[in-house]
């Protein structure tokens, strides 16, 4: 409907609608809280959150040309999901914790990682399937993911 009136170019300018109220808001609630003793890196936790995810976008990427029943596709989606278990464990045992001034129960370090990952894991799978769209991956003949417009009729055999 905007760019029946406007040019498409328009469509870029909503965001200006949501940022600016944003920016306003964070300036006027948001306020400096330094701690009293800084906590150190995570080293061990985001080593294993990224390895983990390196993993999971890797046996999905392995899935189209091996197959999901090939031991590369398989064996990535289990260590990542493994490494990714082990990133909660890390989290919860960590001494620095990255949930600062808050009170750090192993649940609630769970929680926070699984919604971590949950985020982060859609987010990228977002940015995947736009890109394959874009490319034209997605588009081929005879692949599961083709459009309904581009799908050929199935054989009928009498």
């Amino acid at each position: 409907m905007l760019t029946e009136y406007l040019s498409w170019r328009w469509c870029l300018y909503v965001n200006v609608v949501i940022a600016v109220p944003a920016v306003l808001a964070a300036a006027m609630l948001l306020t400096n809280q330094v701690p009293a003793e800084r906590p150190g890196l995570d080293v061990p936790g985001a080593a294993a959150v990224s390895l983990g995810l390196f993993r999971i976008a890797y046996g999905f990427s392995q899935a189209e040309p091996r197959g999901w029943t090939d031991w590369e596709t398989l064996g990535s989606l289990i260590v990542g999901v493994i490494l990714l278990g082990v990133s909660v464990v890390i989290a919860t045992t960590a001494v620095s914790s990255y949930l600062v001034g808050k009170a750090v129960t192993p649940l609630v370090a769970a929680q926070a990682a699984v919604h971590g990952y949950t985020v982060a894991f859609w987010w990228a799978a977002g940015i995947f399937l736009i890109g394959a769209r874009v490319s034209g991956t997605l588009l081929r003949r005879g692949t599961a993911l083709a459009t309904v417009g581009d799908a050929q009729p199935a054989a009928v055999v009498a």
